[in-house]
């Protein structure tokens, strides 16, 4: 998998983990690992101006008791993997379409359509296309 520093960032600087769709209402998980990871993420866009940024629902996802759920960042929710099952510990504020950040998750799906008409491979086995190479462009 890419590092972040490799992966480009389609909307705002943010570049989730993943993100889905149910209609035109989208749920974005962020995967944590480390406490440290966690708490970086307060630097992110996605928490200076969160109605800039995709994800009409959002999440983190943990390892079991990594993240307390009242460390969650308002609005957020928190699930956790324990063994082969995930649980939610923290329900995720959602539920309105919210007008900006859906011009957020279209930029998303922007980016993934140029690619691919620019004949981008895109790697099902880790779920990405490959980072942006400005050098192998030129």
């Amino acid at each position: 998998m890419a590092s972040s520093s490799q992966r480009s960032a389609p909307a705002d600087g943010v570049n989730p983990d993943a993100i889905g769709w149910r209609g035109d209402y989208s749920i974005l998980v962020e995967c944590k690992t480390s406490r440290s990871d966690f708490f970086a993420d307060k630097k992110k866009a996605i928490f200076r101006f969160p109605d800039r940024c995709p994800g009409q629902e959002r999440w983190y996802l943990t390892p079991k008791g990594l993240v307390k759920p009242r460390e969650v960042p308002k609005g957020w929710g928190l699930a956790e993997v324990r063994g082969r099952r995930i649980i939610k510990v923290k329900q995720a504020q959602g539920g309105l379409i919210n007008e900006r950040r859906a011009r957020a998750d279209v930029s998303i799906l922007y980016s993934a359509m140029r690619r691919v008409s620019m004949g981008v491979p895109f790697d099902a086995k880790t779920g990405r296309f490959p980072p942006y190479n400005a050098e192998a462009a030129k």
